[in-house]
């Protein structure tokens, strides 16, 4: 597998690797829809008072880089759906003059669909409306990230900016997302997958089918 290195200059594994179970629903789904932002999740932090812009880009800098799940890119290698890592997302820093662009602006971010190909796969964008009124909104493919995620992320950043304004510990670091990749090739193998899926099926299996 290539590898690149990261920020402790420890090399990263980048894939390709294959689409996990959580995953392959989505993606299939995703594909009969190319165009869809059916599966774009997110949310918007809304940031009032003071704000260190420098500080929070290198905050954000840093989630970008660490949370492995937010540089991946999709696509079929040799007619298999595969993921791997590319280039980390960056902050898009944008002006807007009243409250009521920002939520159209934010709507039509929401409603652009990804290019899980060419990535990113994530959409970070801070909007400033005056020094004391701001708006952080994340914007992922529920591919790389839940809604789960979303808030996880923010929780991150938000702990970065503590730090890089001095007022918190430095976070500790973030597992790659090799782990997650070895945890579903630990689960299909476990007997314990076999008898769910038996049981979904026969739950399942008078359904009328779908059209």
């Amino acid at each position: 597998m290539p590898d690149r290195r990261g920020n402790g200059g420890a090399a990263v594994t980048t894939g390709p690797w294959p689409l996990t179970e959580a995953q392959e629903g989505i993606w299939y789904a995703q594909a009969q829809a190319p165009g869809s932002a059916a599966f774009n999740t997110g949310q918007v932090l809304w940031i009032d008072g003071p704000l260190d812009r420098a500080a929070l880009s290198r905050a954000v800098a840093r989630i970008c880089t660490e949370a492995q799940a937010l540089s991946l890119r999709f696509g079929l290698r040799d007619g298999r759906p595969m993921q791997w890592l590319g280039k980390p997302p960056a902050l898009s820093l944008r002006e807007v003059g009243s409250e009521a662009a920002l939520r159209g602006a934010l709507w039509d971010e929401a409603l652009t669909p990804f290019d899980l190909a060419r990535g990113p796969t994530a959409r970070l964008s801070l909007w400033r409306l005056s020094d004391g009124r701001h708006a952080l909104s994340q914007c992922l493919h529920h591919l790389a990230a839940d809604g789960y995620a979303n808030t996880l992320i923010t929780r991150r950043i938000a702990q970065h900016y503590a730090h890089e304004t001095g007022q918190g510990p430095q976070p500790g670091t973030m597992a790659p997302f090799l782990r997650v990749i070895d945890a579903d090739r630990a689960f299909r193998a476990d007997p314990a997958r076999a008898q769910m899926a038996a049981w979904w099926h026969a739950r399942l299996r008078d359904l009328p089918p779908i059209t």
